[in-house]
């Protein structure tokens, strides 16, 4: 029984080297026929007097469009103030499927500032002051949130639930005086310490 176990694991083991060495062997012929047709490729050869050692190689360059998932950032920069806005939107509809050039076209007004097939950022320049310049005041015993604009006008942007009952003295001077916040993140900042 012993012997025959053993013819059985040798029998196999040959079987198993011989399947490995047919798949090396493929292999390695595959292997030599590209290197050959390189080689053929390389050779130098002279046609109509034009040296054409280099050989030339096709490349497949597709070029990016703008996917339907992608993303709009909408930056403004106003010179009144030197702030730069940034918003985020939906690819409208018109850009998706459209290469860098013809993204390029479609904008009127607007400059190219960014491209690729999920991001395409857009700038405007502008004149005047941005719509994030905000003042605090305080307004029927509560906090109001104006914005201000360019001509130092107030207007009413949102009246918040923060009572100035709790608030020392000094904060409610400061209030009455008006607190300036520059930008959505320095404005909820503020809010926050009344809070």
């Amino acid at each position: 029984m012993r012997n025959f176990l053993l013819i059985v694991t040798v029998i196999c083991i040959f079987v198993v080297s011989g399947i490995c060495g047919y798949y090396i062997y493929e292999a390695a012929t595959k292997n030599e026929e590209k290197v050959d047709n390189i080689s053929k490729i390389a050779k130098v050869t002279v046609e109509n007097g034009v040296n054409t050692s280099a050989p030339s190689l096709l490349t497949s360059m597709v070029e990016e469009k703008v996917s339907p998932n992608a993303t709009l950032i909408i930056k403004k920069h106003y010179s009144g103030c030197g702030h730069t806005t940034k918003d985020y939107a939906e690819i409208p509809a018109e850009l998706v499927n459209l290469k860098e050039d013809e993204v390029r076209e479609a904008l009127t007004g607007w400059e190219l500032k960014g491209f690729s097939a999920n991001e395409v950022v857009i700038l405007k320049e502008l004149t005047g002051i941005c719509n994030e310049h905000y003042v605090l005041r305080e307004k029927d015993g509560v906090i109001a949130i104006y914005t201000e604009n360019e001509n130092g006008d107030e207007i009413l942007h949102e009246i918040t639930e923060i009572s100035t009952d709790y608030l020392t003295e000094q904060d409610r001077e400061e209030l009455k005086q008006g607190i300036k916040a520059i930008g959505k993140e320095e404005l909820n900042s503020t809010i926050e310490d009344y809070e």
